[in-house]
């Protein structure tokens, strides 16, 4: 009668982990579309945007409430579209050591979004790699998890 007792708080202690597992590979997979909808996006950008030159007016660094290393970098970029001015800040996370990309004054090739040209994605920015790793850590989680389940349910 003891054994029995037993086996049946660990079944439904492996039902909790299992349901825990899943919990986590939603989330997991659900930022991952996240990220993949904003590289798609900045692709779409890329690939039927309109090219044209932003100049670099503010350059701010700003500390991070209760985070030593690192800072936040607001850029702002400016560039006309249609004789009006568009004033857009991009904010980054780095390192406290990293020295920010951008000087004002400079200027840079962008592409702008033509229904929304406050929306738009820097020439230099990397094209595509995003893509390919998100979707390469879907397929990797996905597996991962069904592994998961397959081994907590064997059990």
């Amino acid at each position: 009668m003891e054994q029995r007792v037993v086996k049946e708080v660990g079944k439904k202690s492996n039902k909790n982990r299992r349901k825990q597992y899943i919990f986590y590979c939603i989330i997991i997979g659900l930022a991952m579309f996240g990220f993949i909808f904003g590289e798609l996006h900045s692709n779409r950008i890329r690939a039927s945007g309109l090219r044209t030159i932003a100049t670099v007016t503010e350059v701010e660094i700003r500390d991070i409430e209760g985070n030593d290393d690192e800072v936040r970098h607001h850029i702002t970029f400016e560039y006309e579209v249609d004789g009006q001015t568009i004033s857009t800040v991009r904010s980054r996370t780095y390192n406290r050591s990293i020295r920010p990309q951008r000087v004002v004054g400079e200027q840079v090739e962008i592409y702008y979004d033509e229904r929304n040209p406050a929306n738009f994605v820097l020439a230099s920015e990397r094209d595509g790699f995003g893509i390919t790793f998100w979707i390469a850590m879907i397929v990797f989680s996905s597996v991962l998890g069904i592994l998961i389940y397959k081994i907590k349910v064997d059990k």
